[in-house]
């Protein structure tokens, strides 16, 4: 679902068993909004925003690592241990 200038993640929650999870370059800017979108797809591992506002913001990786704790990849990156 990358590149179609989509701005809001509401109504994926449905998704229950979601895994993988492509937006990058969109236009979505509510990091919390995000994040209360995503918190219930605990099968979600691959998660990529990269090129939105949102990944723009302060801390943004740790951000969402802290309220995603089951994520294995943020924007191409595996999360390691340390984050």
């Amino acid at each position: 679902m990358s590149y179609n200038s989509i701005s809001s993640l509401s109504g994926l929650e449905k998704c229950k068993n979601l895994k993988v999870l492509y937006m990058g370059n969109n236009k979505i800017s509510d990091l919390q909004g995000v994040l209360r979108s995503l918190k219930r797809l605990v099968y979600l591992k691959h998660l990529d925003l990269f090129g939105n506002p949102a990944a723009q913001e302060s801390n943004y990786r740790h951000h969402v690592i802290y309220h995603l704790p089951w994520l294995q990849v943020l924007d191409r990156h595996v999360i390691t241990d340390e984050e």
